[in-house]
């Protein structure tokens, strides 16, 4: 008896570390197969008709720039129409795009407002023009001048659904912006390219999205939860669809510097991924199985998957769990047991630690990247505090907009 319950917080920690081992597992599989070698769309026979839509509340400080990088792109101009959608706006956001050359939709619905709702009433406006395909861009997003044609290609290839390399404006505006650039990277650079390298499908980001014009015929926009991206990325997936992740397709989004707005939008972010992953994470992962969908599969171990920071301070907090055991005096009869779980939660954490390493490098993340990790132990605990107002609030219950700054075109 006595053995048994010595042996009994190793067996707690070895039920913790399995499945958290699992994830890093998991994490090592994408960052490896982010290595081989990726074949390309060709050039495109002819170029499609695209609608670029933008839905912007109260934009008026950053759509000047955007509009017209986005007017100024490498794609004949007769073959792209922008629609920025003034959604519920109570400043100039109609008027400066209308001034920079973009088609204006006002909707005005104030039981009825956020990223999601603009983007349905833009579905059910466009669906019945003359177009190809469809693209979503943020408010405060600059274009790389390809994007069209990038998606031109992957559209010729035979895709419906693309999703463009989405990445951060300004960097290094301050330590934050730099950590969650290196975030980013991770998330929606390196993880979709591991996926998209194994024939699997990446997820919508909210940012660079490109549909062709049949797939939103078949799928009305219905998604209006703090992470609309997410619960449509489901949609297509249980219908059958298949998402590719375009890496040479890249969009800029700002991020904001001060804290107050960092946390804002980060804790809605959170908030709508962690309420999505709760109600539908487990239930992918099982559906997948029973189909053998390993795209519904992995986009349900893709919700399941906590963030990285999360994903430390969980490894952290095992470790020294188990060293705490390892050195109490009672448990020297099984020191070799203790012992040699907190070699194994060592371990894991390391594996983490190069995983990081290694994503950057894939991520081809310039030298500044490498040394804002030293701000890392910060980044963490501003994200724990994060956790921390969502358990108490439980999170937002409906969208709020992100302050911005204003946008340099660069």
């Amino acid at each position: 008896m006595t053995a048994l319950l010595l042996a009994l917080p190793v067996a707690l920690l070895t039920l913790i570390w399995v499945p958290l081992a699992s994830v890093v597992l998991y994490l090592w599989l994408l960052v490896t197969a982010a290595l081989l070698p990726r074949r390309e769309p060709g050039p495109a026979r002819r170029e499609r008709v695209f609608r670029v839509v933008i839905p912007a509340h109260n934009e008026a400080l950053v759509l000047d720039p955007v509009l017209r990088r986005l007017m100024a792109v490498n794609y004949p101009k007769a073959k792209f129409d922008v629609v920025v959608v003034a959604d519920n706006c109570s400043d100039a956001t109609a008027s400066i795009a209308r001034s920079c050359g973009a088609r204006v939709i006002e909707r005005v619905d104030l039981d009825a407002r956020g990223k999601g709702h603009a983007l349905a009433y833009a579905f059910t406006m466009l669906r019945n023009e003359t177009f190809d395909a469809l693209v979503i861009l943020d408010a405060d997003t600059l274009v790389d001048p390809e994007l069209l044609s990038i998606f031109n290609q992957y559209l010729e290839a035979g895709h419906r659904i693309v999703q463009a390399h989405y990445d951060v404006l300004d960097p290094f505006e301050s330590q934050r912006t730099a950590l969650m650039y290196i975030a980013f990277r991770i998330f929606n650079y390196v993880r979709p390219l591991g996926r998209c390298a194994i024939g699997l499908s990446t997820g919508l980001k909210g940012n660079g999205m490109c549909f062709a014009k049949a797939v939103i015929n078949q799928y009305p926009w219905k998604a209006f939860s703090l992470a609309e991206d997410i619960e449509y990325t489901t949609t297509l997936l249980l219908g059958g669809e298949h998402i590719i992740f375009a890496p040479g397709a890249r969009v800029c989004a700002q991020m904001p510097a001060a804290r107050a707005q960092a946390t804002t939008q980060r804790v809605r972010w959170e908030a709508g991924r962690f309420q999505l992953a709760r109600r539908d994470g487990v239930r992918l992962v099982v559906q997948g199985l029973r189909r053998r969908d390993w795209h519904i599969f992995d986009w349900g171990m893709d919700l399941i998957i906590p963030p990285l920071a999360a994903l430390t301070v969980a490894l952290v907090g095992g470790l020294v769990c188990s060293a705490v055991v390892a050195i109490l005096p009672q448990m020297e009869p099984i020191s070799w047991l203790t012992r040699g779980m907190m070699l194994a939660w060592v371990g894991l954490l390391a594996a983490l630690l190069i995983f990081v390493g290694l994503a950057m490098v894939v991520g081809k993340l310039p030298w500044r990247a490498y040394r804002a990790l030293l701000n890392a132990p910060g980044y963490i605990g501003w994200k724990f505090w994060i956790y921390l107002l969502m358990l108490v609030r439980r999170g937002p219950q409906s969208w709020v907009r992100t302050d911005r700054t204003r946008i340099l075109d660069q």
